[in-house]
């Protein structure tokens, strides 16, 4: 049979303060007996684990309002990191394939109101070459 052993810690009996010598459980205790009450972290706790934990307890209080204006400011950056870092990967020809598909018809569109090869390219950035066919395409 398999046994566990929990250590229960009242936080309300945590010391008040703490020190950059403090242990590494001091300062966790300290962090979690104060964190709601944290505006700013204090130097002892200027270490990367405190911080990133202190912006999702800000998170965490936010009203639903304040977290739905949260979550779609982030929505944008998240999607474009799970992108870059191929999640969507099997999406990717298909996306990538309907944004060539919209460039080449803004091409096309260009071509037809008289804008330069040179004009399109800077734009559109498709190549000398495929404006050239795009051209002669539609002039046939």
């Amino acid at each position: 049979m398999d046994t566990y052993n929990f250590t229960a810690i009242e936080l309300s009996k945590v010391p008040f303060f703490i020190e950059k010598t403090s242990s590494d459980l001091s300062k966790w205790l300290f962090f979690f007996r104060y964190l709601n009450r944290l505006k700013e972290l204090p130097e002892e706790l200027d270490e990367g684990k405190f911080k990133d934990l202190t912006e999702s307890a800000k998170v965490s209080n936010f009203t639903k309002k304040e977290f739905e204006v949260y979550r779609n400011m982030y929505h944008k950056v998240w999607d474009h990191n799970a992108m870059r870092r191929g999640i969507f990967k099997e999406f990717a020809d298909d996306i990538n394939a309907k944004i060539d598909g919209r460039v080449r018809e803004i091409a096309k569109k260009m071509i037809k109101a008289g804008d330069s090869d040179e004009k399109i390219v800077a734009i559109t950035e498709l190549s000398l070459e495929d404006v050239v066919v795009l051209r002669s395409q539609l002039e046939a």
